[in-house]
C-alpha cells in the first residue's frame, strides 16, 4: 500500500498554510514543524511552496530559493569583446508541470534535507541567550560608535 502525498505530509507533521489568494493563483503553502535558529537566537518557520508555473521554493523572509532540479544545457552566445560565437554552459531549472509530481519532489525533499540529515534542535533558553548576547554586542559597537559625538 502505497502512501498519498498528504497522507505523508501529516505523518511528517507538514501543514499546509496556503491563503485564499495563493490557492487562487495556484500555489500552495507548507509548513514544517520545525524551525530555523537565526545567529541573533531569533527562529523563523520553515516553509515550502509550489507553483502552478512548475516552481518548487523554499521560503525564507525576503528572500526564496529554487529547488527544482537542475540541467546543464549547451548554448552558444554572442561575446562581444571576442568578436564571436562561444558555446557555454547553462545550469536551467526542471520544471515540474504536475501539482502531485510537484508534491512528490517536495516530500522527497524535505525527507532527504529536513528528516534524514540530523537536524540540531536548540532549547528556548538557547535561543533567549544568544538572543540577549546578539542585542548586547550591538548596543556594544553603538556606544563604541557615537561615545565621541
Amino acid at each position: 500500500m502505497t502512501m498519498t502525498n498528504k497522507e505523508i505530509f501529516n505523518l511528517l507533521g507538514v501543514k499546509e498554510v496556503t491563503t485564499a489568494r495563493q490557492r487562487a493563483n495556484g500555489t500552495k503553502v507548507f509548513m514544517l514543524p520545525e524551525r530555523d535558529v537565526l545567529s541573533s537566537g531569533q527562529t523563523r518557520p520553515v516553509m515550502f511552496a509550489t507553483y502552478s508555473t512548475g516552481y518548487v521554493r523554499k521560503i525564507a523572509p525576503y528572500q526564496m530559493y529554487q529547488i527544482n532540479p537542475v540541467r546543464i544545457v549547451e548554448t552558444a552566445e554572442w561575446n562581444a569583446t571576442l568578436n564571436k560565437v562561444v558555446k557555454c554552459n547553462k545550469r536551467v531549472r526542471v520544471l515540474i508541470k504536475n501539482q502531485v509530481q510537484r508534491e512528490e519532489f517536495l516530500v522527497k525533499f524535505i525527507l532527504k534535507n529536513h528528516i534524514q540529515k540530523q537536524r540540531l534542535t536548540v532549547s528556548k533558553w538557547t535561543r533567549d541567550t544568544m538572543a540577549r548576547q546578539h542585542t548586547e554586542v550591538w548596543q556594544k559597537r553603538l556606544e563604541e560608535r557615537y561615545k565621541n559625538l
